[in-house]
């Protein structure tokens, strides 16, 4: 089975350079994943270490109605093509719609966006840009990445150009297949953000922004164009079929040996891995459709809120198990349309909650903006969603009932030192407030925070409209502990090791003399910035957890602490700098709570 398998690979991936040496196989891994075996080969070439790309083999008895889709028609000289895919993505359609209670629309028929894409008939040539003006009718929504150079969009300069038809040949690729899989779906219209929201006029931009989380939820069906870098890459794109072949090895385990092998469904690349997936705007978008097709390199995927599954059949996906407290897979839920059902759960604690906003906040951040000033209106729609599943008020990117944890975000530092960028006009304790990949603090049954910060007033002020609009300014006033401290640096080579900063505390003990003393570790948010004055620690929660002391577990509490420092305005305001956690040894009981202001 081996070396059927390596004789695939080497004829399924061919490289100009590395057909001139020899590849040698070290280790070969293969599993059986519910119908089908997976293999994955590991060797060298030329000293570098090389992962060959998994393989499925199929075997024949166990592929039931699958042998009948075009991805497994054996004929290796033929491509895939869309009108061969039609049927199945008709048929998860249907099947959405008639067996997947979570994935139905509150509404029977939307009314449509302020403006949408006619993309006529199946017969039809041009579209045209209209603006309904309560039209109720099915759509279909694209998300998709802009690209190095700005797509075709309009303006108010265009706006009456745009409204009187739109040339087909004039559409970058991706939206001229956009236009052509609508069409072929038997859709009206489509919604495609640089058309249908006026690019340069203000307001228009911030109301329709304020609405994109209505018009992906209420889209029939969302285009995910995952695979094209820009709108000038298509993604409707031949897919290579499987290959027959012939595995005597599956003869010992019960089967004929006749099978069918192809390359792993690129899931992974999907969710993760893709030009799309890197793009902060889309993250709403995926989290609220739907549905949602995904052109990938080598195949489509469907996802909902019921499942994923792949055009190859082999990649599925069940969301549609009840989860209780705990048992909710926070990423996978994060990352798609199973997200708004998951927060509709009665039975959802404050913990689920939590978890879920922060494995998105997670995802979220580590994407690209072109500007960053989209930072909190391209998390819009996500929080709206939040607000109102829970009640709760947002208080940039916070939440007022979970104030205290939602303060305790860390930077996940850039490999490259490089600082991140800050925004002078979002406060400080807001993680919008910095440019950077972030973590929220974590969560666990056997770590549950408690609160030692008490949120006496919180005020947010926007430029315009509340979340869409820049933010110029905000503060908190909180009363809690507050302790004097300094950072500590080590060195790491000849430079400081940003990555371990030390809280250092001026100790007496015993009417002994004062030491200085390391009381517990911190992230700072810049950690290009070293700070020699005085820092302060404000006491925000405390947990309880094992710890390794003197040769035995004891059961002690850590508290988890932001890092202040003075802004040199009022006397008790503060700035933030980062977040840690004080040794169990040195608690915050000695001091007296204070009201400060957070900035």
């Amino acid at each position: 089975m081996v070396l059927c398998a390596f004789n695939f690979m080497q004829h399924s991936v061919p490289s100009e350079e590395d057909s001139k040496t020899t590849f040698t196989v070290d280790t070969v891994q293969w599993v059986f994943e519910g119908q089908a075996f997976e293999i994955a080969i590991v060797g060298h070439r030329d000293g570098r270490v090389l992962l060959m790309e998994p393989l499925i083999i199929y075997p024949v008895e166990n592929m039931g109605n699958l042998i009948e889709r075009p991805l497994w028609s054996g004929n290796a000289k033929t491509r895939v093509t869309i009108d061969d895919s039609l049927p199945i993505i008709k048929n998860w359609i249907h099947d959405c719609e008639t067996a997947h209670p979570e994935c139905k629309s509150q509404k029977d028929v939307p009314i449509l966006p302020t403006r949408v894409l006619d993309v006529g008939t199946a017969e039809s040539e041009d579209c045209y840009l209209r603006q309904p003006g309560g039209e109720m009718a099915h759509y279909a929504a694209l998300s998709h990445c802009w690209g190095k150079t700005k797509p075709l969009s309009t303006t108010t300069e265009t706006l009456a150009e745009r409204l009187k038809g739109i040339p087909f040949n004039t559409l970058p690729k991706a939206f001229r297949d956009a236009v052509v899989l609508t069409r072929k779906l038997g859709i009206r219209y489509v919604w495609i953000d640089s058309l249908c929201i006026i690019q340069d006029d203000t307001r228009d931009w911030e109301h329709e922004a304020a609405r994109m989380g209505d018009i992906y939820q209420d889209a029939y069906i969302t285009i995910a164009a995952t695979v094209a870098h820009g709108s000038d890459e298509g993604f409707l794109r031949p897919e290579k079929p499987a290959r027959r072949m012939f595995f005597p090895a599956l003869k010992q385990h019960g089967y004929s040996g006749l099978a069918y092998v192809r390359m792993e469904a690129s899931d992974y690349y999907m969710s993760h891995w893709s030009p799309l997936a890197q793009r902060a705007w889309v993250f709403q978008e995926l989290v609220l459709s739907r549905r949602l097709i995904h052109f990938t390199e080598d195949q489509i995927f469907w996802q909902c809120a019921h499942w994923t599954t792949s055009e190859d059949g082999v990649a599925k996906y069940f969301y549609s198990k009840e989860s209780g407290s705990g048992n909710i897979h926070y990423e996978e839920r994060a990352l798609g349309p199973g997200l708004k059902h998951t927060l509709a759960k009665d039975s959802l604690a404050i913990e689920d909650f939590r978890g879920c906003w922060w494995a998105g906040v997670e995802n979220y951040s580590s994407r690209k903006l072109t500007y960053p000033s989209d930072r909190v209106p391209a998390f819009l729609a996500v929080t709206k969603l939040f607000q109102n599943m829970t009640g709760d008020i947002p208080l940039a990117g916070l939440w007022k009932n979970d104030f205290c944890v939602g303060l305790l975000w860390t930077v996940k530092l850039n490999s490259d030192g490089a600082p991140p960028l800050r925004f002078s006009n979002v406060p400080s304790w807001s993680w919008f407030s910095i440019d950077a990949p972030l973590r929220g603090h974590e969560f666990s049954e056997h770590k549950v925070p408690v609160p030692r910060l008490e949120l006496l007033e919180a005020k947010v002020t926007w430029e315009r409209e509340p979340l869409v609009s820049p933010m110029v300014g905000g503060k908190a006033v909180v009363r809690g502990r507050l302790k004097k401290m300094y950072l500590g640096f080590v060195l790491k080579g000849t430079s400081l090791d940003v990555d371990h900063v030390c809280l250092r505390m001026e100790l007496t003990r015993n009417s002994e003399e004062s030491q200085i003393v390391v009381v517990g570790r911190c992230t700072l948010d810049d950690p290009s910035r070293i700070i020699d004055h005085e820092i302060w620690c404000l006491d925000v929660t405390e947990h309880r957890t094992w710890l390794y002391v003197e040769g035995r577990n004891v059961r002690c509490i850590v508290h988890s602490v932001l890092i202040l420092e003075r802004t040199g305005g009022d006397a008790n305001e503060y700035r933030r700098l980062g977040c840690g956690n004080v040794n169990y040894e040195y608690d915050f009981e000695d001091i007296q709570p204070q009201t400060i202001t957070l900035i």
